[in-house]
């Protein structure tokens, strides 16, 4: 049976859009101190792909503000080479 042959969603756990919206909209409700907190350990892949759940995390992470969020994020990767000077960290990832 392939992936689009089963019955329904819910019938392999995958959880409705809805309930998933309402909880990435708490993320915007916590202190900017614990959420840039929280991102400096995710991977620039991860921080993009947060950026593109909502309108709200794609302001907060692509504002010059978040460069420290994007550098940290760098150094966890690990493997990465410093962001050159003709473009913003997010662009660079």
């Amino acid at each position: 049976m392939s992936y689009f042959e089963c019955e329904d969603a819910s019938s392999l756990g995958v959880k409705r859009r809805g309930t998933i919206r309402g909880k990435l909209s708490k993320l915007l409700e916590m202190p900017m101190e614990i959420f840039t907190e929280v991102a400096c350990y995710m991977t620039p892949e991860d921080l993009m792909n947060l950026a593109r759940t909502s309108a709200g995390l794609r302001e907060i992470l692509m504002s010059k503000s978040s460069k420290r969020v994007w550098e940290a994020a760098r150094t966890v990767q690990g493997t990465i080479p410093p962001c050159p000077s003709d473009l913003s960290e997010p662009q660079y990832a």
